[in-house]
């Protein structure tokens, strides 16, 4: 897959003739996959058009946090099909565009085949641009929202679900695990002189994070899957921190990974963080937790 990030103004070529999907994609969730499979019987290669950042959050000042960064965007399309991927920086100047601007000067810099969109897809100043509006001037599908268990599949439930611990329903609704990425950083040594060692992990993006807890999870590092536990808690038996800190323990594993990069996928929520009255009793529930996680891993294999 071929990412091409460009500005409003730049004279950046994209390539044209495409099958084209918009929308910001956070999470490239069941509903955006649908979207992506939809625009694949076209026969035309896919081109995906997203934003650098999200224009609520740059609209209203405040820090971005996300189910999912440009880079796992870009590797859940690529797994898609997608040929390509055109990355627009979102800025002031874009946020004021009017539907018939970004029409004019975006969309028709792509000169697509074909667009498909879905359903709630808006884009311009106030949102006033609909997908009634772009059929106007091309082929164009809109693919309908879907719900599971009653849930509405959106990044906006998903990223509720994850934050309240629900990882099993949120990656239902995902299609996909949820995974965070980040630098394997010194810790307080706690885990390891207790025969626990865990990697201290260092997020690499403002992801959305899980309620504070123990989670089953895969660990990937250098490509090679691991089994492994996660912890997301501010260590109220050893020493109360002021923010939660994200640690997995790697199960069957005992390399040593600083500074290495590393992507934790969450599988399940195995409990929440207590305050232990010993090390000891500490140490006694991290055993049953790895417990626990391989008869769980053992039960999906």
């Amino acid at each position: 897959m071929k990412i091409i990030s460009f500005k409003y103004n730049d004279e950046t070529v994209l390539p044209s003739g495409v099958t084209l999907c918009l929308g910001y994609f956070d999470g490239v969730h069941r509903g955006h996959q649908k979207l992506i499979e939809q625009a694949q019987k076209s026969n035309c290669p896919i081109a995906v058009l997203t934003l650098d950042k999200s224009p609520k959050a740059f609209l209203l000042g405040r820090k971005e946090i996300s189910l999912t960064s440009l880079s796992d965007k870009a590797e859940y399309f690529e797994d898609l099909g997608v040929k390509y991927l055109f990355v627009l920086e979102f800025n002031e100047e874009v946020s004021k565009l009017s539907k018939d601007q970004f029409k004019e000067f975006i969309i028709d810099r792509i000169k697509p085949g074909h667009i498909y969109v879905g359903q709630d897809y808006r884009f311009g100043f106030h949102r006033e641009g609909t997908p009634d509006y772009l059929s106007q001037f091309y082929p164009l599908d809109t693919v309908d929202l879907i719900e599971e268990d009653n849930h509405k599949i959106s990044s906006h439930e998903i990223a509720l679900l994850i934050s309240d611990g629900q990882i099993a329903l949120a990656n239902k609704l995902l299609g996909h695990p949820y995974r965070m990425s980040g630098t394997v950083v010194s810790g307080f040594g706690n885990g390891r002189k207790m025969d626990f060692p865990t990697a201290n992990i260092d997020l690499d993006y403002d992801y959305v994070l899980p309620k504070e807890g123990v989670y089953i999870c895969f660990a990937y590092i250098a490509g090679r899957k691991r089994a492994a536990i996660t912890s997301i808690s501010r260590h109220p038996t050893i020493h109360l921190l002021n923010k939660p800190i994200i640690e997995s323990f790697i199960l069957n594993f005992n390399e040593s990974i600083y500074g290495r990069f590393i992507s934790i996928e969450f599988l399940e929520y195995i409990r929440p963080i207590y305050k232990f009255e010993s090390v000891e009793d500490l140490k006694k529930q991290i055993a049953q937790d790895e417990e626990k996680a391989k008869k769980y891993l053992q039960s999906k294999c």
